[in-house]
């Protein structure tokens, strides 16, 4: 009997080569056995569009994995709203649907009247889409006002649960209009974003009982109170479980602190990732990340992309140290600590005007340049009595920290993992 592995090889095949496809047609293959290898071959476009001319019976399977997340570049928008009138059906397939521009703006003017009619005409035809992003427009409500109405009647019939925007410079109205206009909304997501802010913007106000996870990287001018304000509403019982934070620079940090300072009484898993360009004590200045604050804390993840060695020497590493121990969660279950580091193999990259960072995973074996006494300390049933796992993500053969924390520090054995 041929192994998963073997269809694959020949199914692969069959985009160059017809003698495969006229085989494969008279090859009785049980359903489920041809679903299977529909599935192996998810991510393959080239074999996938090979296996749908294989039969009618394989057509489901083929445009669930070909069609589930469909990624557009601006010009191709108008194509796959001709694919969808020709076809139909593969509305049904489609749930995730992002939309980009290659050149980070659609047109000089912003995005176009067109552009948000073809994409409410393609929404309308999908039926069980559940995550629309928008990555590199410029708009504005005031330009796009009568296809912006269309478009949110439009997302107020779908069953959209996520928002994902990316590399967008929006008016505050656009983006407003848009999650106001989706009642399921779980999931929102704002990355390097400029989201502009004016007393004239209508600060229109959905139902937020459904949103579970924010997630907001590089927004720039934006007032962290009024960004905040608009997420929770009016609703005085506003809780957020999930929320991930991304710190590039100076002016991220504000924002951090004051959505952990919004939603410390309702998170119950945090991610935080830092980009620095300087020490961490630099980038925050006298900003202050209250985790202590946050006593419904299940799930901590922290990311930190650092400009230093990974050394005993790191200015960094004493504040990473400081901002572990103010988690204090009673229900605190896993901590994940995920660091970057630049190992200056090339003397060059010591100034920064004379190389470039080289950012690498910090090897297991460089990890005891961690204050380990101090994190003894803190991974105590006293101070964090649900902690069960704290995760050190990292390269190399983990073998010799297993070995120097069974002989320094044998209490931690039973909850560091490495990964």
């Amino acid at each position: 009997m041929f192994s998963l592995s073997l269809w694959r090889d020949i199914l692969t095949s069959v985009g160059s080569s017809i003698g495969a496809l006229i085989i494969l047609r008279t090859l009785d293959v049980p359903p489920e056995l041809s679903d299977q290898i529909i599935a192996h071959l998810n991510g393959d476009t080239s074999a996938l569009s090979a296996c749908g001319l294989v039969c009618r019976n394989w057509l489901p399977a083929v445009r669930h994995h070909r069609f589930d997340s469909v990624v557009l570049q601006y010009p191709e928008v108008e194509d796959f709203l001709h694919l969808l009138d020709q076809s139909p059906e593969i509305g049904r397939f489609v749930t995730s649907l992002s939309c980009r521009s290659k050149r980070l703006s659609w047109t000089r003017r912003g995005i176009t009247s067109k552009v948000v009619r073809d994409l409410s005409c393609i929404v309308e035809k999908l039926t069980y889409i559940t995550k629309l992003g928008l990555c590199g427009f410029i708009a504005s409500e005031a330009t796009l006002r009568e296809p912006l109405a269309r478009f949110s009647v439009v997302l107020s019939n779908s069953s959209v649960k996520a928002l994902h925007f990316t590399t967008c410079n929006a008016s505050f109205g656009f983006l407003s209009i848009l999650v106001a206009s989706c009642p399921l909304l779980e999931t929102l997501v704002i990355e390097m974003a400029s989201i502009r802010l004016s007393k004239r913007d209508n600060m229109m106000v959905s139902n937020r009982r459904h949103l579970q996870s924010l997630s907001l990287t590089q927004m720039t001018n934006t007032n962290p109170a009024g960004f905040l304000d608009w997420i929770t509403g009016d609703l005085a019982d506003f809780r957020l479980p999930n929320l991930s934070i991304g710190v590039w620079d100076a002016n991220d940090a504000p924002l951090a602190a004051a959505a952990l300072q919004r939603f410390n009484h309702s998170m119950s898993e945090f991610h935080l990732t830092v980009n620095a360009d300087a020490s961490l004590p630099q980038l925050f200045g006298n900003v202050d990340l209250e985790l202590e604050k946050c006593q419904q804390l299940q799930h901590c993840r922290l990311t930190f992309h650092l400009r230093e060695m990974f050394v005993a020497e790191n200015q960094s590493l004493p504040w990473i140290h400081d901002l572990i121990a103010r988690l204090s969660s009673p229900v605190l279950e896993t901590i994940e600590i995920s660091v970057f580091a630049d190992p200056m193999t090339d003397l060059r990259a010591l100034d920064s005007e004379c190389g470039t960072r080289s950012l690498d995973k910090v090897s297991f074996d460089a990890m005891d340049a961690l204050d380990w006494r101090r994190l003894e300390c803190i991974f105590t049933s006293s101070i964090l009595g649900s902690l069960r796992k704290v995760v050190l993500v990292g390269q190399g053969d983990p073998s010799g920290m297993r070995t120097f924390l069974a002989e320094s520090h044998p209490a931690l054995q039973c909850i560091i993992h490495f990964r």
